[in-house]
C-alpha cells in the first residue's frame, strides 16, 4: 500500500512540473521559399518560434546577421493560441555570387516565465545560386570589326562629349564643395560639444527629453530611443569606449571584462535590456515606468560623473578604445 502512494505521489509531482517546464521551453523551425535561384534573387527565410506567451524572445534585427547573404528586410509577425503563441521572424535575403551556400545558424536568445535567460540555435539551409548568363553568352565571339567613321561627321560629337564631361565635372565640384562646408560645420560643431564634460552634455539633453513629454503624446518607442541614445554617448564619451554603433550583447560583453563594480554593471546592462525590449519586443510600458527608466539614467550619470578620472577606462582592450581629444 505504501507503495503504491509513493508511486501516486511521483506521479502527481511529474504531472504538475510538466506545465512549467512548457512554460520555459520553446521549439523553432525554419522554412525558405527557395532553394535554388539566380544571381540577385530575394529568398524568404522565415523563422518559427513557438512559446508560451510569458517566454520572452529578445532579438533585435541589427543582432540577426546570415552572412554571406545580404539581409535585405525583415518582418515580424505573431500569432496567439491557447495559452501559447508563434512569433515569425521572415527575413528577406539575396545574394551576390554563384555557387552552394547555407543560411547559416542563428542563435535566438530568449528569456524563460522564471526570468532564466537561454538561448536556441536554427539549423543552417542550402541554396544553390545559378548565374542568369545562358551557355550561348558565356561562350567568347569574334571580334566585329571597327565600324568606318567620318572625321566630320565626328567633330561635333566630339565637341557635345567635351561639353557633357566638362558640365559633368564642375557639378561634381560644386556638390563636393557644398558637402565640405557642411561636414566642416559639423565637426566644428562636435568639437565645441567634446570639449564640454560628457556628464553636463548628458543631463542637459536628458532635460531637454523631459519638456518632450513623449509618453504623454503616446510616443513610447521614441521616447526610449533617444534616451538610451543619451546613455549610450554618455558611456562612449565618459569611458572612452566605441559603444553608440555596438549590439547590447557587444556592449555586455566588453564591459564584463571592465573595472566597473557588478552594481554599475547591473544598471547598464538592464537599462540597456529594457530599451531592446521597447524598440523591439512591442513592450510598451506606462508613463510612471517611462519616468523611472529616465531617472536611473540620470541617478547613474549624476553619480559616474562625480569619480571621473581621465585615465578611468573601464575596458582593458586597446582595440575598444577610442581616442579622446
Amino acid at each position: 500500500m505504501r507503495y503504491v502512494k509513493s508511486n501516486l505521489c511521483l506521479l502527481v509531482m511529474l504531472l504538475a512540473a510538466v506545465p512549467m517546464w512548457a512554460q520555459n521551453e520553446i521549439t523553432v523551425t525554419t522554412t525558405i521559399d527557395k532553394q535554388r535561384i539566380h544571381v540577385g534573387d530575394p529568398i524568404e527565410f522565415t523563422i518559427s518560434i513557438t512559446k508560451h506567451e510569458e517566454v520572452r524572445v529578445v532579438l533585435p534585427d541589427d543582432e540577426i546577421k546570415p552572412a554571406p547573404f545580404d539581409l535585405l528586410g525583415i518582418r515580424r509577425t505573431v500569432e496567439q493560441e491557447e495559452g501559447s503563441e508563434i512569433e515569425k521572424l521572415i527575413l528577406t535575403v539575396s545574394i551576390y555570387e554563384t555557387g552552394n551556400f547555407e543560411i547559416p545558424s542563428i542563435e535566438i536568445p530568449y528569456v524563460t516565465a522564471n526570468e532564466t535567460e537561454k538561448h536556441v540555435t536554427t539549423d543552417p539551409v542550402p541554396v544553390v545560386v545559378d548565374t542568369v548568363l545562358t551557355e550561348e553568352d558565356q561562350q567568347l565571339r569574334d571580334p566585329k570589326a571597327p565600324a568606318d567613321v567620318n572625321p566630320r561627321a565626328a567633330y561635333p560629337l566630339g565637341l557635345l562629349a567635351l561639353v557633357i564631361i566638362t558640365a559633368a565635372l564642375l557639378i561634381a565640384a560644386f556638390r563636393w564643395w557644398r558637402r565640405y562646408r557642411i561636414e566642416k560645420k559639423q565637426i566644428d560643431e562636435e568639437r565645441i560639444e567634446q570639449s564640454r564634460p560628457p556628464g553636463e552634455v548628458a543631463l542637459e539633453a536628458i532635460t531637454a527629453l523631459r519638456s518632450k513629454n513623449l509618453p504623454a503624446k503616446g510616443e513610447v518607442k521614441p521616447f526610449y530611443v533617444e534616451a538610451v541614445e543619451i546613455f549610450k554617448r554618455y558611456l562612449q564619451d565618459r569611458y572612452a569606449v566605441s559603444v553608440i554603433e555596438r549590439t547590447t550583447g557587444e556592449i555586455k560583453r566588453d564591459f564584463r571584462k571592465s573595472r566597473l563594480t557588478g552594481k554599475e554593471q547591473h544598471v547598464v546592462f538592464s537599462v540597456l535590456d529594457e530599451a531592446d525590449l521597447v524598440k523591439f519586443a512591442r513592450h510598451r510600458p506606462p508613463m510612471e515606468e517611462c519616468s523611472q527608466f529616465l531617472d536611473r539614467i540620470e541617478s547613474y550619470i549624476r553619480s559616474s560623473r562625480e569619480n571621473f578620472e581621465p585615465d578611468d577606462h573601464p575596458v582593458s582592450e586597446p582595440a575598444d578604445i577610442v581616442e579622446k581629444r
